[in-house]
Protein backbone atom coordinates (compact mmCIF):
# COMPACT_ATOMS: atom_id res chain seq x y z
CA UNK A 1 0.00 0.00 0.00
CA UNK A 2 1.57 3.62 -1.06
CA UNK A 3 2.52 6.04 1.61
CA UNK A 4 0.02 8.23 2.88
CA UNK A 5 0.60 11.64 1.05
CA UNK A 6 -0.97 15.20 1.01
CA UNK A 7 -1.52 16.68 -2.32
CA UNK A 8 -0.11 20.49 -1.98
CA UNK A 9 -1.67 22.66 -5.07
CA UNK A 10 -0.85 26.15 -6.20
CA UNK A 11 -2.40 27.91 -9.22
CA UNK A 12 -1.19 31.35 -10.54
CA UNK A 13 -4.00 33.84 -11.04
CA UNK A 14 -4.85 37.33 -12.63
CA UNK A 15 -6.78 39.15 -10.15
CA UNK A 16 -8.64 42.36 -11.68
CA UNK A 17 -9.15 44.12 -7.89
CA UNK A 18 -4.99 43.90 -7.50
CA UNK A 19 -2.08 44.93 -9.33
CA UNK A 20 -0.60 41.79 -10.64
CA UNK A 21 -1.30 37.79 -9.86
CA UNK A 22 -1.45 35.77 -7.14
CA UNK A 23 -1.33 32.42 -6.36
CA UNK A 24 -4.32 30.37 -4.78
CA UNK A 25 -3.46 27.37 -2.84
CA UNK A 26 -5.48 23.83 -2.10
CA UNK A 27 -4.52 21.20 -0.19
CA UNK A 28 -5.96 17.17 0.02
CA UNK A 29 -6.20 16.36 3.65
CA UNK A 30 -7.01 18.42 6.54
CA UNK A 31 -5.19 21.56 4.46
CA UNK A 32 -1.87 23.09 5.92
CA UNK A 33 -0.41 26.30 6.91
CA UNK A 34 3.63 27.21 6.29
CA UNK A 35 5.75 28.05 9.08
CA UNK A 36 7.19 31.30 9.79
CA UNK A 37 10.46 29.89 8.81
CA UNK A 38 9.41 28.31 4.90
CA UNK A 39 9.32 29.90 1.87
CA UNK A 40 6.63 31.46 1.56
CA UNK A 41 5.75 32.02 5.42
CA UNK A 42 2.20 31.59 6.89
CA UNK A 43 0.37 30.96 4.10
CA UNK A 44 -2.95 28.69 4.43
CA UNK A 45 -3.69 25.36 1.72
CA UNK A 46 -7.42 25.54 2.07
CA UNK A 47 -8.39 21.83 2.19
CA UNK A 48 -10.46 21.54 -0.67
CA UNK A 49 -8.76 19.17 -2.81
CA UNK A 50 -11.47 16.41 -3.56
CA UNK A 51 -9.75 13.87 -5.70
CA UNK A 52 -6.21 12.48 -6.97
CA UNK A 53 -5.02 14.72 -9.14
CA UNK A 54 -5.33 13.28 -13.24
CA UNK A 55 -2.92 13.87 -15.73
CA UNK A 56 -1.19 12.11 -18.47
CA UNK A 57 1.91 13.50 -20.25
CA UNK A 58 4.11 11.48 -22.61
CA UNK A 59 7.18 11.86 -25.33
CA UNK A 60 5.47 10.61 -28.15
CA UNK A 61 1.19 10.60 -29.03
CA UNK A 62 -1.01 7.61 -28.67
CA UNK A 63 0.98 4.93 -28.18
CA UNK A 64 3.86 5.37 -30.28
CA UNK A 65 7.40 5.66 -29.72
CA UNK A 66 7.74 8.04 -33.24
CA UNK A 67 6.11 11.53 -33.96
CA UNK A 68 5.40 14.58 -31.99
CA UNK A 69 4.49 15.08 -28.70
CA UNK A 70 1.40 15.19 -27.58
CA UNK A 71 -0.34 17.93 -25.33
CA UNK A 72 -0.92 16.67 -21.42
CA UNK A 73 -4.29 17.04 -20.50
CA UNK A 74 -5.90 16.40 -16.35
CA UNK A 75 -7.79 17.90 -14.33
CA UNK A 76 -8.19 19.47 -10.46
CA UNK A 77 -11.35 18.79 -9.13
CA UNK A 78 -11.81 21.08 -5.71
CA UNK A 79 -14.55 20.90 -3.10
CA UNK A 80 -17.42 23.69 -3.41
CA UNK A 81 -20.78 22.66 -1.84
CA UNK A 82 -20.48 25.52 0.56
CA UNK A 83 -19.73 27.74 -2.89
CA UNK A 84 -16.89 29.50 -1.49
CA UNK A 85 -14.84 28.96 -5.00
CA UNK A 86 -17.18 31.38 -6.90
CA UNK A 87 -15.01 34.24 -6.85
CA UNK A 88 -12.60 31.88 -9.32
CA UNK A 89 -15.19 32.87 -12.43
CA UNK A 90 -13.55 36.36 -11.90
CA UNK A 91 -10.14 35.40 -12.23
CA UNK A 92 -7.75 34.85 -14.98
CA UNK A 93 -6.22 31.39 -14.89
CA UNK A 94 -6.29 30.65 -18.67
CA UNK A 95 -2.49 30.05 -19.75
CA UNK A 96 -0.86 29.95 -15.66
CA UNK A 97 1.46 28.05 -14.16
CA UNK A 98 -0.17 25.11 -11.78
CA UNK A 99 2.29 23.56 -9.57
CA UNK A 100 1.53 20.09 -7.73
CA UNK A 101 3.79 19.10 -4.88
CA UNK A 102 3.08 15.74 -3.03
CA UNK A 103 4.72 14.79 0.60
CA UNK A 104 3.82 13.86 4.39
CA UNK A 105 1.20 16.06 5.87
CA UNK A 106 3.53 17.75 8.13
CA UNK A 107 6.94 18.06 5.93
CA UNK A 108 8.49 21.90 5.76
CA UNK A 109 7.50 23.56 2.81
CA UNK A 110 8.58 23.14 -0.40
CA UNK A 111 11.51 21.14 0.66
CA UNK A 112 10.02 18.55 2.42
CA UNK A 113 7.66 17.77 -1.00
CA UNK A 114 8.48 16.60 -4.54
CA UNK A 115 6.67 18.43 -7.67
CA UNK A 116 4.99 16.01 -9.28
CA UNK A 117 3.66 18.55 -11.95
CA UNK A 118 4.07 21.50 -13.22
CA UNK A 119 1.21 22.56 -15.85
CA UNK A 120 -0.91 25.40 -17.57
CA UNK A 121 -5.13 26.18 -16.65
CA UNK A 122 -7.07 25.81 -19.53
CA UNK A 123 -9.77 27.04 -17.95
CA UNK A 124 -11.77 26.80 -14.85
CA UNK A 125 -15.80 25.46 -14.45
CA UNK A 126 -17.49 26.72 -11.22
CA UNK A 127 -20.46 24.25 -10.63
CA UNK A 128 -22.97 23.72 -7.38
CA UNK A 129 -21.05 20.71 -5.70
CA UNK A 130 -17.34 21.28 -7.20
CA UNK A 131 -15.10 23.77 -9.22
CA UNK A 132 -12.89 21.94 -11.90
CA UNK A 133 -9.65 23.35 -13.45
CA UNK A 134 -8.70 21.89 -16.49
CA UNK A 135 -5.31 21.59 -16.85
CA UNK A 136 -2.73 21.11 -19.99
CA UNK A 137 1.04 21.16 -19.82
CA UNK A 138 3.56 23.38 -21.25
CA UNK A 139 3.14 21.90 -24.37
CA UNK A 140 -0.12 23.79 -25.02
CA UNK A 141 1.94 27.14 -26.06
CA UNK A 142 3.41 25.28 -29.18
CA UNK A 143 -0.53 24.96 -30.92
CA UNK A 144 0.14 28.39 -31.74
CA UNK A 145 1.23 29.63 -35.29
CA UNK A 146 5.35 29.63 -35.66
CA UNK A 147 5.59 32.49 -37.44
CA UNK A 148 3.17 35.78 -36.25
CA UNK A 149 4.58 38.32 -39.09
CA UNK A 150 2.57 38.36 -41.80
CA UNK A 151 2.74 40.45 -45.18
CA UNK A 152 1.39 44.02 -44.87
CA UNK A 153 1.14 44.58 -48.85
CA UNK A 154 2.24 48.09 -48.03
CA UNK A 155 4.79 48.42 -51.10
CA UNK A 156 4.64 51.51 -53.00
CA UNK A 157 6.27 50.13 -56.18
CA UNK A 158 9.10 49.73 -56.78
CA UNK A 159 10.03 50.39 -53.48
CA UNK A 160 9.18 47.95 -50.78
CA UNK A 161 9.17 44.22 -49.21
CA UNK A 162 5.71 43.61 -47.89
CA UNK A 163 4.50 42.31 -51.27
CA UNK A 164 1.13 44.73 -52.19
CA UNK A 165 -2.46 44.17 -51.58
CA UNK A 166 -2.85 42.10 -54.54
CA UNK A 167 -0.29 39.42 -54.19
CA UNK A 168 1.29 38.39 -51.10
CA UNK A 169 -0.62 40.60 -48.36
CA UNK A 170 -1.53 38.43 -45.36
CA UNK A 171 0.69 35.58 -46.33
CA UNK A 172 3.37 34.78 -43.46
CA UNK A 173 6.66 35.17 -43.55
CA UNK A 174 8.86 32.76 -44.16
CA UNK A 175 11.34 31.28 -41.65
CA UNK A 176 14.97 29.17 -42.31
CA UNK A 177 16.57 27.36 -39.82
CA UNK A 178 19.91 25.46 -40.33
CA UNK A 179 20.41 24.65 -44.27
CA UNK A 180 17.90 23.88 -46.86
CA UNK A 181 18.71 23.11 -50.49
CA UNK A 182 16.32 24.09 -53.60
CA UNK A 183 13.80 25.86 -51.54
CA UNK A 184 11.45 28.59 -52.99
CA UNK A 185 11.77 31.93 -51.71
CA UNK A 186 8.88 34.60 -51.59
CA UNK A 187 8.58 37.13 -54.60
CA UNK A 188 8.09 40.28 -52.28
CA UNK A 189 8.65 42.95 -54.92
CA UNK A 190 7.45 42.15 -58.07
CA UNK A 191 9.49 45.75 -59.66
CA UNK A 192 12.62 45.13 -58.36
CA UNK A 193 12.86 41.50 -57.78
CA UNK A 194 13.48 40.87 -54.46
CA UNK A 195 12.60 37.63 -53.13
CA UNK A 196 12.45 36.86 -49.45
CA UNK A 197 13.70 32.87 -48.24
CA UNK A 198 14.17 34.34 -44.27
CA UNK A 199 12.72 36.55 -41.93
CA UNK A 200 15.08 38.04 -40.21
CA UNK A 201 19.42 37.39 -40.13
CA UNK A 202 20.25 34.87 -42.20
CA UNK A 203 24.00 33.04 -42.81
CA UNK A 204 24.36 32.37 -46.35
CA UNK A 205 23.25 32.16 -49.48
CA UNK A 206 24.53 29.23 -51.34
CA UNK A 207 22.85 29.37 -54.62
CA UNK A 208 20.11 30.74 -56.24
CA UNK A 209 18.83 29.28 -59.48
CA UNK A 210 16.54 30.10 -62.34
CA UNK A 211 15.13 26.91 -63.86
CA UNK A 212 17.16 24.76 -62.33
CA UNK A 213 20.42 26.87 -63.54
CA UNK A 214 22.88 28.00 -61.17
CA UNK A 215 22.83 32.46 -61.44
CA UNK A 216 26.04 34.22 -60.47
CA UNK A 217 26.59 36.06 -57.23
CA UNK A 218 27.90 39.78 -57.62
CA UNK A 219 29.72 38.99 -54.73
CA UNK A 220 27.56 42.20 -53.30
CA UNK A 221 25.67 41.91 -49.18
CA UNK A 222 23.83 44.95 -49.02
CA UNK A 223 23.33 46.35 -45.41
CA UNK A 224 19.82 47.47 -45.88
CA UNK A 225 16.80 47.23 -48.09
CA UNK A 226 17.46 50.51 -49.62
CA UNK A 227 20.90 49.62 -50.34
CA UNK A 228 19.30 46.65 -52.39
CA UNK A 229 16.92 48.45 -54.10
CA UNK A 230 19.71 51.03 -55.09
CA UNK A 231 21.94 48.45 -56.57
CA UNK A 232 22.57 48.31 -60.45
CA UNK A 233 22.56 43.99 -60.89
CA UNK A 234 23.69 42.77 -64.29
CA UNK A 235 21.59 39.95 -65.74
CA UNK A 236 22.12 36.52 -64.90
CA UNK A 237 23.68 37.68 -61.28
CA UNK A 238 22.07 38.33 -57.64
CA UNK A 239 22.85 40.43 -54.47
CA UNK A 240 21.80 39.87 -51.05
CA UNK A 241 20.81 41.31 -47.79
CA UNK A 242 21.59 38.79 -45.38
CA UNK A 243 20.65 40.91 -42.73
CA UNK A 244 16.93 40.94 -44.14
CA UNK A 245 17.12 37.33 -45.63
CA UNK A 246 16.67 38.83 -48.89
CA UNK A 247 18.20 38.40 -52.86
CA UNK A 248 17.78 40.80 -55.62
CA UNK A 249 17.81 39.14 -59.49
CA UNK A 250 19.54 41.52 -62.02
CA UNK A 251 16.59 40.33 -64.15
CA UNK A 252 13.26 38.99 -64.96
CA UNK A 253 13.68 35.14 -64.04
CA UNK A 254 12.82 32.55 -66.73
CA UNK A 255 11.01 30.49 -64.74
CA UNK A 256 10.68 29.37 -61.32
CA UNK A 257 13.80 30.24 -58.86
CA UNK A 258 15.27 27.93 -55.95
CA UNK A 259 18.09 28.08 -53.83
CA UNK A 260 20.26 27.23 -51.48
CA UNK A 261 20.65 28.93 -48.03
CA UNK A 262 21.44 28.58 -44.67
CA UNK A 263 19.00 30.78 -42.22
CA UNK A 264 18.26 32.01 -38.99
CA UNK A 265 21.73 33.63 -37.41
CA UNK A 266 20.44 35.95 -34.59
CA UNK A 267 22.49 34.88 -31.49
CA UNK A 268 24.51 32.88 -34.36
CA UNK A 269 24.11 30.21 -36.75
CA UNK A 270 22.78 26.93 -35.47
CA UNK A 271 22.37 23.64 -37.60
CA UNK A 272 22.22 21.00 -35.07
CA UNK A 273 18.60 19.20 -34.29
CA UNK A 274 18.87 20.43 -30.34
CA UNK A 275 20.33 24.33 -31.53
CA UNK A 276 17.19 25.06 -33.51
CA UNK A 277 14.54 23.74 -31.40
CA UNK A 278 16.29 26.15 -28.46
CA UNK A 279 16.37 28.85 -31.10
CA UNK A 280 12.52 28.33 -32.10
CA UNK A 281 11.50 27.72 -28.00
CA UNK A 282 13.74 31.05 -26.83
CA UNK A 283 13.47 33.41 -30.07
CA UNK A 284 9.66 32.39 -31.90
CA UNK A 285 7.95 30.97 -28.54
CA UNK A 286 9.24 33.10 -25.79
CA UNK A 287 10.73 30.91 -23.22
CA UNK A 288 13.75 32.54 -21.70
CA UNK A 289 16.51 30.71 -21.45
CA UNK A 290 16.26 30.12 -17.69
CA UNK A 291 13.20 27.88 -18.39
CA UNK A 292 14.89 25.22 -20.22
CA UNK A 293 16.62 22.15 -19.28
CA UNK A 294 20.24 22.84 -20.33
CA UNK A 295 21.95 19.82 -19.39
CA UNK A 296 19.18 17.55 -21.91
CA UNK A 297 19.82 20.21 -24.53
CA UNK A 298 23.63 19.94 -23.72
CA UNK A 299 23.22 16.03 -24.12
CA UNK A 300 20.92 16.51 -27.62
CA UNK A 301 23.08 18.29 -28.91
CA UNK A 302 26.58 16.25 -28.15
CA UNK A 303 24.58 13.22 -29.62
CA UNK A 304 22.67 14.80 -32.69
CA UNK A 305 25.63 16.80 -33.96
CA UNK A 306 24.11 16.16 -38.04
CA UNK A 307 23.67 19.34 -40.08
CA UNK A 308 19.58 20.21 -40.36
CA UNK A 309 17.52 22.63 -41.82
CA UNK A 310 13.71 23.51 -42.01
CA UNK A 311 11.68 26.16 -44.51
CA UNK A 312 8.55 26.75 -43.11
CA UNK A 313 6.45 29.18 -44.96
CA UNK A 314 1.92 28.51 -44.64
CA UNK A 315 0.31 27.73 -41.56
CA UNK A 316 3.10 25.42 -39.35
CA UNK A 317 2.27 25.82 -36.00
CA UNK A 318 5.25 25.90 -33.05
CA UNK A 319 4.80 22.02 -32.56
CA UNK A 320 4.73 20.66 -35.97
CA UNK A 321 8.25 23.12 -36.81
CA UNK A 322 9.89 21.52 -33.87
CA UNK A 323 8.94 18.12 -34.51
CA UNK A 324 10.60 18.45 -38.40
CA UNK A 325 13.60 19.44 -36.72
CA UNK A 326 13.71 16.64 -34.59
CA UNK A 327 12.38 13.92 -37.08
CA UNK A 328 16.30 13.88 -37.99
CA UNK A 329 17.49 12.39 -34.49
CA UNK A 330 14.88 10.47 -33.21
CA UNK A 331 14.28 13.28 -30.37
CA UNK A 332 11.28 14.71 -28.59
CA UNK A 333 10.48 17.82 -26.73
CA UNK A 334 8.72 17.22 -22.85
CA UNK A 335 7.91 19.90 -20.46
CA UNK A 336 9.79 18.13 -17.27
CA UNK A 337 7.90 17.27 -14.12
CA UNK A 338 9.27 20.47 -12.70
CA UNK A 339 8.48 22.49 -15.52
CA UNK A 340 11.60 23.01 -17.35
CA UNK A 341 11.57 22.40 -21.41
CA UNK A 342 13.87 19.03 -21.89
CA UNK A 343 14.58 17.21 -25.09
CA UNK A 344 16.24 13.78 -25.20
CA UNK A 345 16.52 11.29 -28.31
CA UNK A 346 14.85 8.12 -28.00
CA UNK A 347 17.27 5.49 -26.90
CA UNK A 348 17.58 1.81 -25.53
CA UNK A 349 17.42 0.95 -21.89
CA UNK A 350 21.20 1.04 -20.31
CA UNK A 351 20.61 -0.78 -18.33
CA UNK A 352 21.20 1.25 -14.97
CA UNK A 353 17.18 1.74 -13.79
CA UNK A 354 15.96 4.42 -11.03
CA UNK A 355 13.66 2.41 -10.25
CA UNK A 356 13.03 -1.38 -9.88
CA UNK A 357 9.67 -2.85 -9.23
CA UNK A 358 8.22 -6.38 -8.55
CA UNK A 359 4.96 -7.93 -7.38
CA UNK A 360 4.94 -6.58 -4.38
CA UNK A 361 4.65 -3.00 -6.15
CA UNK A 362 2.83 -3.59 -9.50
CA UNK A 363 -0.95 -3.56 -8.96
CA UNK A 364 -1.27 -3.62 -12.91
CA UNK A 365 0.49 -5.03 -16.01
CA UNK A 366 -0.14 -5.01 -19.55
CA UNK A 367 1.68 -5.31 -22.80
CA UNK A 368 0.44 -3.52 -26.42
CA UNK A 369 1.44 -3.19 -29.99
CA UNK A 370 2.71 0.54 -30.54
CA UNK A 371 0.70 2.18 -32.93
CA UNK A 372 3.91 2.99 -34.68
CA UNK A 373 3.36 1.83 -38.79
CA UNK A 374 5.49 -1.16 -37.22
CA UNK A 375 3.30 -1.83 -34.58
CA UNK A 376 5.97 -3.06 -32.42
CA UNK A 377 7.52 -5.79 -34.78
CA UNK A 378 11.36 -5.60 -35.52
CA UNK A 379 12.04 -3.99 -38.51
CA UNK A 380 14.32 -5.52 -41.46
CA UNK A 381 14.91 -2.59 -43.17
CA UNK A 382 15.19 1.16 -42.56
CA UNK A 383 14.53 3.98 -45.26
CA UNK A 384 15.58 7.15 -44.31
CA UNK A 385 14.33 10.22 -46.61
CA UNK A 386 16.32 13.51 -45.99
CA UNK A 387 17.60 16.80 -47.93
CA UNK A 388 14.24 17.82 -49.36
CA UNK A 389 13.91 19.99 -52.10
CA UNK A 390 10.91 21.74 -53.60
CA UNK A 391 8.40 19.85 -55.01
CA UNK A 392 9.51 20.17 -58.89
CA UNK A 393 8.47 19.34 -62.57
CA UNK A 394 9.47 19.13 -65.69
CA UNK A 395 8.27 22.10 -66.83
CA UNK A 396 9.94 23.90 -63.75
CA UNK A 397 13.34 23.07 -65.33
CA UNK A 398 15.06 24.62 -68.68
CA UNK A 399 14.29 22.73 -71.79
CA UNK A 400 15.93 19.16 -72.25
CA UNK A 401 19.52 19.91 -74.35
CA UNK A 402 19.73 23.07 -72.15
CA UNK A 403 22.57 24.04 -70.04
CA UNK A 404 21.19 21.85 -67.56
CA UNK A 405 22.59 18.14 -67.11
CA UNK A 406 21.07 15.00 -67.49
CA UNK A 407 22.03 14.02 -64.13
CA UNK A 408 20.99 16.72 -62.55
CA UNK A 409 17.66 17.06 -64.07
CA UNK A 410 17.00 13.74 -62.73
CA UNK A 411 18.56 14.83 -59.30
CA UNK A 412 16.34 18.12 -59.07
CA UNK A 413 12.56 16.14 -59.71
CA UNK A 414 13.42 13.79 -57.43
CA UNK A 415 11.77 16.03 -53.54
CA UNK A 416 13.98 13.43 -51.09
CA UNK A 417 17.47 12.06 -51.19
CA UNK A 418 17.60 8.46 -49.00
CA UNK A 419 19.49 5.86 -46.81
CA UNK A 420 18.41 2.61 -46.94
CA UNK A 421 19.98 -0.61 -44.72
CA UNK A 422 18.85 -3.56 -43.71
CA UNK A 423 19.36 -6.53 -41.77
CA UNK A 424 17.99 -9.72 -44.21
CA UNK A 425 18.89 -12.18 -40.92
CA UNK A 426 15.82 -10.30 -39.25
CA UNK A 427 13.22 -11.82 -41.79
CA UNK A 428 14.00 -15.28 -40.75
CA UNK A 429 12.48 -15.32 -37.32
CA UNK A 430 9.78 -12.57 -37.92
CA UNK A 431 8.37 -13.36 -41.46
CA UNK A 432 6.15 -10.20 -41.00
CA UNK A 433 9.33 -8.03 -40.48
CA UNK A 434 8.51 -4.81 -41.84
CA UNK A 435 10.56 -1.72 -43.45
CA UNK A 436 10.32 1.58 -41.12
CA UNK A 437 10.20 4.51 -43.14
CA UNK A 438 10.41 8.17 -42.07
CA UNK A 439 11.27 11.59 -43.26
CA UNK A 440 14.04 14.01 -41.89
CA UNK A 441 15.62 17.18 -41.84
CA UNK A 442 18.85 16.03 -42.27
CA UNK A 443 21.20 17.72 -45.25
CA UNK A 444 24.43 15.30 -45.50
CA UNK A 445 24.38 12.11 -47.54
CA UNK A 446 26.23 10.70 -45.12
CA UNK A 447 24.11 11.99 -42.13
CA UNK A 448 21.60 9.63 -43.48
CA UNK A 449 23.49 6.79 -43.58
CA UNK A 450 24.69 6.83 -40.05
CA UNK A 451 21.25 7.65 -38.29
CA UNK A 452 19.57 4.99 -41.05
CA UNK A 453 21.86 2.64 -38.83
CA UNK A 454 21.13 3.54 -35.67
CA UNK A 455 17.65 3.42 -36.19
CA UNK A 456 18.34 -0.01 -37.65
CA UNK A 457 20.22 -1.44 -34.63
CA UNK A 458 17.74 -0.06 -32.54
CA UNK A 459 14.12 -1.66 -33.77
CA UNK A 460 15.91 -5.11 -35.25
CA UNK A 461 15.00 -6.54 -31.75
CA UNK A 462 12.56 -7.02 -30.07
CA UNK A 463 11.35 -3.59 -27.96
CA UNK A 464 8.14 -4.30 -25.31
CA UNK A 465 5.85 -1.25 -24.87
CA UNK A 466 4.32 -2.54 -21.29
CA UNK A 467 1.80 -0.31 -19.14
CA UNK A 468 2.97 -0.76 -15.27
CA UNK A 469 0.95 0.59 -12.36
CA UNK A 470 2.36 1.07 -9.17
CA UNK A 471 1.50 3.12 -6.47
CA UNK A 472 2.33 7.19 -5.88
CA UNK A 473 5.23 7.98 -3.75
CA UNK A 474 7.16 10.30 -2.52
CA UNK A 475 10.03 8.94 -4.14
CA UNK A 476 8.10 7.55 -7.53
CA UNK A 477 6.60 11.37 -7.95
CA UNK A 478 10.19 11.87 -9.09
CA UNK A 479 10.33 9.64 -12.21
CA UNK A 480 10.14 11.61 -15.38
CA UNK A 481 9.75 11.17 -19.05
CA UNK A 482 13.23 9.35 -20.28
CA UNK A 483 13.54 8.04 -16.71
CA UNK A 484 14.54 3.91 -16.53
CA UNK A 485 12.71 0.89 -14.65
CA UNK A 486 13.31 -2.01 -14.16
CA UNK A 487 10.70 -4.77 -13.99
CA UNK A 488 10.81 -8.39 -11.68
CA UNK A 489 7.69 -10.42 -12.10
CA UNK A 490 6.78 -13.62 -13.66
CA UNK A 491 4.46 -11.98 -15.75
CA UNK A 492 4.96 -11.14 -19.02
CA UNK A 493 7.90 -13.14 -18.67
CA UNK A 494 9.84 -10.80 -17.26
CA UNK A 495 11.02 -13.22 -14.41
CA UNK A 496 14.55 -12.15 -15.25
CA UNK A 497 14.14 -8.67 -15.05
CA UNK A 498 13.76 -6.69 -18.10
CA UNK A 499 14.54 -2.55 -18.12
CA UNK A 500 12.57 -0.19 -19.79
CA UNK A 501 12.61 3.54 -20.38
CA UNK A 502 9.43 5.79 -19.00
CA UNK A 503 7.98 7.07 -22.46
CA UNK A 504 4.75 8.34 -20.65
CA UNK A 505 3.12 8.87 -17.81
CA UNK A 506 -0.57 9.00 -16.39
CA UNK A 507 -1.29 10.21 -12.64
CA UNK A 508 -4.93 9.30 -11.82
CA UNK A 509 -6.70 8.33 -8.56
CA UNK A 510 -8.65 5.35 -7.83
CA UNK A 511 -10.62 4.67 -5.00
CA UNK A 512 -9.32 2.08 -2.25
CA UNK A 513 -10.59 1.05 0.95
CA UNK A 514 -8.78 3.48 2.89
CA UNK A 515 -10.31 6.26 0.36
CA UNK A 516 -8.52 7.57 -2.68
CA UNK A 517 -5.25 7.09 -4.13
CA UNK A 518 -2.83 8.04 -6.27
CA UNK A 519 -1.76 5.78 -8.57
CA UNK A 520 1.10 6.03 -11.41
CA UNK A 521 0.34 4.31 -14.67
CA UNK A 522 3.87 4.05 -16.51
CA UNK A 523 3.99 3.42 -20.55
CA UNK A 524 7.46 1.44 -20.91
CA UNK A 525 9.17 0.57 -23.73
CA UNK A 526 12.30 -1.06 -24.14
Amino acid sequence: MAQDLVTLVEVTACDPSIPGTRVLRFSSGRGTMTRPSETPANVHFAPRLQQPIRFKRSMFSNVRVSGGSTVGVGDIVLNNLDQGLAYLRDLGIDGRDVVVRVGPQDAPYPTGFTTVLTGTAEQVEVGARTATIRLRDKLQVLSLPLQATLYAGSNVLPSGAEGTADDIKGRRKPLLFGRRHQLVPILVNTARLIYQFHDGQAQAVDAVYDQGVALTFSGNDRASLAALEAATIAAGFYDTCLALGLIRLGASAAGRITMDARGDAAGGYVSKAGEIVQRILTQRCGIGVGALDGASFTSLNAAAIAECGVHLTGEVTRQQAIDQVLSGCGGWLAPSRTGLWQVGQLLAPTGSPAFTFTDVEIEALDTLATRDADAGIPVWRVRLRGRPYAETTANDLVAVGGSLSEARRAELLQPWREAITSDVAVQTKHLLAPEMLRDTCLQQPGDLATEASRVLALHKVRRDFTQAAVWLTQARAAIDLGSEVRLVTNRLGYGAGRTFRVVGIDLDGVETAGGPRSQLTLDLWG
